[in-house]
């Protein structure tokens, strides 16, 4: 797992404008979005990309002991970027960019 610094700048009338961890452009588009999703610290992960035909994917859990969501972006500057996680880990939660 790579993990980047989560890079933003203030915009008033958006909030934040997440910055891409590779070449620092502003211009990410989302792609599929996956659920992770457990009983509170149980080994087995449901993870699922499509609400409508909730199959079960082989991907591993961000969070070592809870749910977690998965954005897969891209970069209008360099392309895949990798998967930004938010997850949940001991009442906080974390965002992480991995590859």
């Amino acid at each position: 797992m790579i993990q980047f610094v989560i890079a933003s700048d203030f915009c008033p009338d958006w909030s934040y404008i997440l910055r891409c961890p590779k070449c620092g452009d502003d211009y990410l588009h989302h792609g599929t979005v996956v659920i992770y999703g457990r009983a509170e610290d149980q080994p087995t992960t449901v993870a699922v990309s499509d609400i409508s035909d909730p199959t079960i994917i082989g991907r591993e859990n961000p969070s070592p002991r809870r749910d977690a969501v998965g954005i897969v972006m891209d970069c209008e500057g360099c392309g895949p970027v990798g998967e930004l996680c938010i997850l949940q880990h001991k009442g906080q939660t974390f965002l992480e960019w991995r590859s």
